[in-house]
Parts: C-alpha cells; structure tokens; sequence
C-alpha cells in the first residue's frame, strides 16, 4: 500500500510542474500599458537598428541636463531586443524590452568598468534604468522617465556609406 501513494504523490509533483510551466504567462504575454490620455504607441522597427545620440534630458522641473562632451552618449536598440552603448567612459548592453502602447524598459546593463574623473556615465545610465516609454517625433527618439520626471532626447546618427 504504501507503493501506491509514493506513487500517487509523484504523480502529483509531476502535474503540478506541468502546470507551472504550460500555464504561466510567458514574458511576451505580459503586456503593460500606457495611462488613459497617452500618445499612440510607435512601431519599434522604426527605431530598431539605428544608432541614436544623447542631446539633453529635460526634467520635468524645467531644468536640462546635456551632455558635457556631445556626441559621445550613444543607444543602439537592435531588432533582437539587444541594446548596446558608449558612454564618454565606457561602453555597455544589456536588453530592452517593447510593450503594447509605446512601453519601453531596458533590463540591467553590463559594461566595461574604467574609471573616467567628471564623467556623467551614472548620471546617464541612472536615466536610462527610469525609462518607460518612447515616442519618435520630427526624427528625435524621446524616451520619457517613469512618472513624468521628465524626457532623455535622442538624435538618430546619420552614418555615411562607404563605396
């Protein structure tokens, strides 16, 4: 008798595995949403894949934060979920994540660990963990900061062919 409830209780174990794993939302599934009143979503792909630069973030308190040496703060939002970065210390990536209505989250970053004196690259990437949401408006990426703190602005990088 007591090989027919080790058994049953195996059993058990093994559906309720099962059922943890077919029947949790998968990461896809999940999809936040932007508040009532907010601006239509923006297709991805029309960011994806290109190079953009940090011109200034506005606060919502009126003040802008620019960067002291421009074009060195830069975001790559590859089509694979991948970000990838400079700063005017260190490069770094990490993944972003896309959700219905323009949401934009980027996952932890790992990067290069050189010490630069006055770099602005925590200041920068503080920005970027707040992050969560996009617009792109007369060609400038904007990615807004959790509870309207304010706004990072992006230029896209034109990159000239070579022949």
């Amino acid at each position: 008798m007591t090989s027919k409830i080790i058994i049953r209780v195996v059993i058990l174990i093994i559906l309720a595995v099962l059922a943890i794993v077919f029947l949790k939302p998968k990461q896809d599934e999940v999809t936040p949403k932007l508040p009532a009143g907010s601006t239509p979503p923006i297709d991805i792909s029309l960011v994806a894949d290109k190079e953009w630069v940090w011109e200034k973030t506005v606060l919502s308190t009126g003040s802008t934060t620019a960067p002291k040496v421009p074009g060195k703060f830069t975001i790559t939002l590859a089509s694979d979920t991948q970000v990838s970065g400079t700063t005017d210390c260190n490069n770094f990536s990490g993944i972003y994540m896309v959700g219905t209505e323009g949401i934009l989250t980027f996952g932890p970053f790992a990067m290069t660990k050189m010490y630069c004196e006055g770099s602005q690259e925590a200041e920068f990437t503080g920005e970027l963990a707040k992050v969560q949401s996009f617009t792109l408006t007369d060609g400038n990426l904007s990615l807004m900061l959790e509870g309207g703190e304010g706004t990072m602005i992006f230029t896209k990088i034109e990159k000239m062919e070579t022949i």
